[in-house]
């Protein structure tokens, strides 16, 4: 709990110096958790997805830039 406490004094830090657009820092938090967490635990859809293949090493390295671009620029933030 202490460090979820910090990170979101963080973000709140971050918010009040404009350095990022304004957002409820718990929900920046729960946002990266449900998108990182999907890939490490729900294989099943995501093969269903990718029509029942497993990603590829190039496929996942796209979700990655994709989360990550989608999450920054939420925020005001270019990746």
């Amino acid at each position: 709990m202490e460090w979820a406490r910090l990170k979101q004094a963080k973000i709140k830090q971050w918010v009040d110096d404009k350095r990022i657009l304004p957002v409820e820092p718990a929900y920046l938090l729960y946002m990266i958790w449900a998108s990182t967490q999907h890939y490490a635990d729900f294989n099943y859809q995501i093969d269903l997805i990718n029509g029942h293949m497993p990603l590829s090493d190039r496929q996942f390295e796209q979700a990655v830039q994709t989360v990550t671009a989608v999450i920054l620029r939420g925020i005001g933030l270019e990746p």
